[in-house]
């Protein structure tokens, strides 16, 4: 299996304690911004397929997010956008309204938290983690998972401490953080994550809409 490929099936094992919540669930959905173009069309089905069966939460970033703003309005479903900056593009990195998101307007069934990561007096590296942070804490209020897209294995440095475990990846130190708070999470990914490790989890090979990858059971048992 080529490492940073994303395989999907249709003949696929779906955890069977997963299996009734593929309906009116609430799915949050990070990755890298580096993906190629199989790996963004895999981001954009799941989201797809996850929005048919309920919600989409993602960021604000090229990537992953933006394939998953492709996919959930593709589905014309409910999406909730976690933005850095503010409507009139101050805080976003590029100093303006990234263009997948400023062209969904006012459509219906979308919600853009802006600023979400804090106020501009916050520096952008805090309100980019704190951004994912609310990302997570809104999935983890509407009882969801995450679904997470890495482009590489974590980087070999330790994570940091506190709620939003810096490790030089963010989407790493996301996944680190949804486990931190129990969070279910669906890393698509060839090789077993490693950012569960004391928390009293553990990873499963599985599937999720018919794409394989790796759910993290947390302690208390998924969903």
């Amino acid at each position: 299996m080529a490492m940073g490929m994303y395989p999907c099936y249709t003949k696929h094992r779906v955890h069977t304690r997963t299996k009734h919540r593929e309906h009116n669930m609430v799915i949050g959905i990070t990755g890298a911004r580096s993906l190629n173009a199989t790996q963004l069309s895999t981001v954009q089905e799941i989201a797809q397929q996850a929005a048919h069966a309920g919600s989409v939460y993602t960021g604000c970033a090229l990537g992953a997010d933006a394939a998953a703003v492709a996919g959930a309005r593709a589905a014309s479903s409910a999406l909730r956008i976690f933005a850095v900056g503010a409507p009139d593009g101050t805080g976003f990195p590029r100093g303006y309204v990234p263009r997948h998101i400023e062209t969904l307007g006012a459509q219906p069934g979308v919600c853009v938290s802006w600023l979400a990561g804090g106020p501009l007096s916050v520096p952008l590296v805090a309100r980019l983690a704190r951004r994912s942070l609310a990302m997570l804490r809104a999935v983890a209020v509407a009882g969801g998972a995450l679904v997470a897209f890495p482009a590489a294995s974590a980087p070999p440095r330790a994570f940091g401490s506190g709620p939003f475990p810096s490790c030089g990846s963010g989407t790493w130190s996301t996944i680190a953080a949804a486990v931190l708070l129990n969070l279910p999470v669906f890393v698509v990914f060839p090789s077993v994550p490693l950012a569960a490790q004391a928390v009293g989890g553990y990873w499963s090979a599985s599937s999720l809409f018919g794409c394989a990858g790796w759910w993290y059971v947390p302690a208390q048992g998924l969903f």
